[in-house]
C-alpha cells in the first residue's frame, strides 16, 4: 500500500463543493479522500478542506495548485499536521495535569 499524505487546502470560496475539489486535484493525482469542513451550526463551508493523495504525487499537486485562482480567491495548500490527542499533548501552563487548573483570566477553571 502506498503512503498517503493529507493536504490542507485553505482560502476556498464558501460555495466550493466536493466535485469542485475533485476536478481540481484529479488532474494531478488520484484522490483517496476529501473532507470539506463545515460550520456545525449553519452547515456552511468554513472555507477550507483536507484532501488525501498518494505521497509521491501530493507534492507536485500542492506545488501546481498553491495560489491557484478558484472563484476569485487564491487557494493556499500545505501539508496537514496530525491532531494531537489529550494523552500526548504537552502540559498546559507547565502543569503536568492534562487539564488546566486556571482559565485565561487567572481564575480557577
Amino acid at each position: 500500500m502506498k503512503q498517503r499524505v493529507t493536504l490542507y487546502v485553505g482560502n476556498l470560496p464558501f460555495k466550493t463543493n466536493e466535485s469542485d475539489i475533485r476536478s481540481l486535484f484529479s488532474r494531478y493525482a488520484p484522490i483517496h479522500h476529501i473532507k470539506i469542513v463545515h460550520n456545525h451550526m449553519t452547515g456552511f463551508s468554513r472555507g477550507f478542506c483536507f484532501v488525501t493523495l498518494d505521497a509521491d504525487m501530493a507534492e507536485r499537486a500542492a506545488a501546481m495548485l498553491n495560489n491557484f485562482m478558484l472563484g476569485n480567491r487564491n487557494i493556499k495548500i500545505m501539508q496537514a499536521h496530525g491532531a494531537q490527542t489529550l494523552s500526548n499533548r504537552p502540559p498546559v501552563n507547565g502543569n503536568s495535569n492534562k487539564y488546566p487548573t486556571q482559565n485565561n483570566y487567572g481564575r480557577p477553571a
